[in-house]
């Protein structure tokens, strides 16, 4: 059965996350695109070569060749169109953070399980070789006693919408997100926020920079998010009773990952393969889910608890919700 995508949102992310996955892949195929404004949809039809170039998104949630559905859109409208997708009886693969607060999660969360359609959220990084194998060295270092999680980037420009209120924007939802699920995933502990510390962006409501301490129940942890860094990282530390384990690429492990594991008597570096990317992975796992094997991790249910921390960093750090 060939899956034939619908991409709602023509956003940057689009090529990579979904145009050259589908394109590869013999199963699939890009039927429509649709975006806030037709000209930009028509666009990158035409740059993708796209069959349909919807005049509004409405249209494509009622294209009958689109199974699928990849929501690109800002961050405030993941919810909303998400859940008109599963309506629409389209399965859903909706760009990460899933929601923008808790409350949406939850929302969202009720209607993929109500659908008989599969609803995955884009941390794409869970489907790649690296993990499985940071999640297989991670009992050699012991007792897990400490994390620190740093995610920093350098945006070329101070007008990007990852910077907008409005939208949903701030380092923690656009960065700290991964890092968050990444822990929990690895953790298994509900956290608690114990502080947090911001550096505000040209609206003091957005975070251009975030800084949080949490317990994951007897494991300290910090994350630090960044999209004003001039020295660009994706690491993890983990430190334990009988060594540490250092992850490097934690997000985008195929553009190049370490895992260097060091134990008493013993220093290793460890390489997952490149040749795949996660995006590639993603998708693979995305079209086994539809071929009724609905196992898979990166749920709305499991964004609910992430999303329920990045709140909790928000309110500690003195800023609303988004």
């Amino acid at each position: 059965m060939n899956i034939r995508f619908g991409i709602l949102g023509a956003a940057r992310i689009a090529p990579a996350a979904i145009v050259r996955p589908v394109t590869a892949n013999r199963g699939t195929s890009l039927a429509a695109v649709a975006s806030r404004t037709p000209e930009h949809a028509r666009r990158f039809a035409e740059q993708h070569g796209i069959p349909t170039a919807h005049s509004s998104m409405e249209a494509l949630l009622e294209d009958d060749t689109v199974d699928a559905c990849y929501i690109a859109l800002p961050n405030s409208e993941h919810t909303a169109w998400a859940i008109r997708a599963l309506e629409a009886g389209k399965h859903v693969l909706v760009e990460k953070p899933a929601a923008r607060n808790e409350a949406e999660a939850e929302r969202l969360a009720a209607a993929a399980a109500s659908a008989d359609r599969v609803c995955m959220v884009g941390f794409h990084n869970r489907h790649h070789a690296f993990f499985a194998q940071v999640r297989e060295l991670l009992p050699t270092i012991g007792t897990l006693e400490s994390v620190t999680s740093r995610f920093h980037i350098n945006l070329e420009r101070r007008d990007d919408i990852r910077l907008d209120y409005e939208l949903g924007g701030g380092a923690l939802m656009d960065l700290g997100c991964y890092e968050l699920q990444f822990l929990r995933a690895l953790i298994g502990v509900e956290p608690a926020v114990i502080d947090a510390e911001y550096v505000p962006a040209d609206d003091d409501r957005v975070d251009q920079r975030m800084d949080a301490h949490l317990q994951y129940g007897t494991v300290r942890a910090s994350i630090s998010s960044a999209l004003f860094e001039p020295e660009e990282s994706q690491r993890v530390h983990f430190r334990g009773s009988q060594g540490d384990l250092i992850v490097d690429g934690f997000v985008l492990p195929h553009r190049g990952n370490r895992i260097h594991l060091a134990v008493p008597g013993a220093r290793h570096d460890h390489h997952a393969p490149t040749e795949r990317t996660t995006y590639d992975d993603q998708l693979t796992r995305f079209i086994a889910a539809i071929h009724h094997d609905r196992g898979f991790s990166t749920t709305p249910a499991e964004s609910v608890g992430i999303m329920r921390d990045i709140d909790a960093i928000y309110l500690a750090a003195g800023l609303p919700l988004r």
